[in-house]
């Protein structure tokens, strides 16, 4: 059979599955591998999908399910796809009633498919689009574009707004992502503007790439300059090379270049800058202020009423500014749920786990047993900490090795505070960024430096 969901137009037999690993085929018809199953449902802010000119500060129940069509080097969620065996055990199965009654009673506006793209779920989102659409809901994803016309038409009807990921700007850049082309991205692009869906876009910006991230923003602006732009830097997860990361200042100066086409653009993935601020294209002047909140996501902490400047200028919101943030705790929301399976698998390779089906074990472990719920506040206390390598190590054989490097920071610990003896702590200032801001007073880093000389 072949596949009418995706570009890729993937020939699936009977009984196999797509590139995407999600869409199957019985020899008939074209199906989901896993109908109504989701890895997460959760409440969180809008601008973790990431949202800047919609609903600012609103609430909405965030969904995602695995896999993806494409397979970019690098990859924030790339853990989805690396770990699917380990993950599709613990799918939460949720009818479409069952996933909008939830969104009611936590008080979301709407509902967002995001982290892995809703193309390798299409028929489980459209199901929730249209139950969520009835109950008089919002609805949005965040896709890579890649969609069938026939496909995207299917779900024009029921989208409220959509955030539309760019790896670049040219066919080259698309092919290193497995796919043939960016044709079929530019197209569902003005197709979705063209029909009245509200839009942002989240473009990859790689170290050397300001040429390319220049003639994104000149594809986004031929369809109109108020189009948000959103600038990842980018941040090299997985196997992608340090190399590949460009630096903040560079980030800062092709944002400015770039706004010689766009009027709004924000620089993610980065701590500190202001350039994630909403700025006055008419005098300058700072309309919206928001910080760092990780990967690929912002918080809105300060803006100017109804997001109007002084000289007259109103920012293009659509929707309410809400005055209450929306709730959020320890790695759910946003991409800190992908962020606390990525903080798992990084400790098991400290420990020397590097065998993929241990490492799936464990991460269906955590899952499975909710641990995750509680690893926010794990990893970031210094005892607890460790007591969570050796709750890995013992899983997978190795204990000897989670005891080395216990011992490994201990005697340093030890060390520095034999040197300090009674002597008073100074107070420490913790900052990252650029620039720099303060880090937070209970981040694992913050609880080292105070162990054992600061305060």
């Amino acid at each position: 059979m072949k596949c009418t969901l995706c570009e890729r137009h993937c020939h699936i037999a009977a009984g196999q599955a797509g590139a995407c690993g999600m869409i199957t085929s019985d020899g008939s018809s074209i199906q989901e591998r896993y109908p109504d199953r989701y890895l997460a449902a959760v409440e969180t802010a809008i601008e973790s999908m990431p949202m800047v000119h919609y609903h600012p500060r609103g609430q909405f129940l965030q969904v995602c399910t695995v896999g993806c069509n494409f397979t970019c080097r690098g990859c924030v969620s790339g853990i989805l796809t690396d770990h699917l065996t380990a993950i599709q055990g613990t799918f939460q199965t949720m009818t479409p009633e069952a996933v909008v009654d939830k969104a009611i009673a936590l008080g979301c506006l709407g509902v967002m498919f995001c982290f892995n793209e809703p193309t390798v779920s299409y028929f489980t989102f459209r199901r929730l689009a249209e139950m969520a659409k009835r109950q008089g809901l919002r609805v949005g994803c965040s896709t890579n574009g890649y969609m069938t016309e026939a496909a995207l038409d299917g779900l024009i009807p029921l989208l409220d707004f959509v955030n539309m990921g760019l790896k670049g700007a040219c066919d080259e850049t698309y092919h290193a992502c497995g796919v043939a082309s960016i044709a079929p991205v530019l197209r569902n692009l003005a197709r979705l503007v063209d029909c009245g869906v509200y839009v942002e876009i989240s473009a990859i910006f790689r170290r050397h790439g300001e040429t390319e991230l220049l003639q994104a923003a000149e594809q986004v602006a031929a369809l109109s300059a108020d189009i948000p732009f959103q600038v990842m830097r980018f941040i090299p997860f997985g196997d992608a090379p340090e190399e590949m990361e460009p630096s903040v200042r560079q980030a800062e100066a092709v944002c400015s270049r770039v706004r010689q086409h766009l009027r709004h653009v924000y620089l993610f993935n980065t701590p500190g800058t202001d350039a994630l601020n909403s700025r006055c294209p008419a005098c300058g002047e700072t309309i919206m202020r928001r910080g760092f909140f990780g990967p690929m996501c912002a918080n809105l902490f300060d803006y100017r009423p109804d997001a109007r400047c002084d000289c007259g200028y109103q920012l293009p919101i659509v929707g309410e500014i809400h005055d209450t943030p929306a709730n959020e705790s320890g790695y759910f929301g946003g991409y800190r749920t992908i962020n606390a399976l990525s903080m798992i698998r990084s400790i098991l390779e400290v420990i020397g786990v590097t065998d993929k089906t241990r490492t799936d074990a464990v991460i269906s472990h955590v899952l499975a047993t909710d641990l995750i719920k509680t690893l926010h506040n794990r990893l970031n206390r210094i005892e607890a900490y460790f007591d969570t390598v050796d709750e890995f190590a013992a899983m997978t054989g190795r204990e000897a090795r989670a005891k080395a490097f216990r011992h490994y920071v201990g005697d340093r610990v030890a060390a520095i505070q034999a040197k300090v003896g009674d002597l008073p702590k100074p107070p420490v200032y913790c900052t990252l960024g650029h620039p720099r801001i303060a880090m937070f007073v209970d981040k694992m880093e913050s609880c080292l430096i105070e162990a054992p000389a600061g305060s």
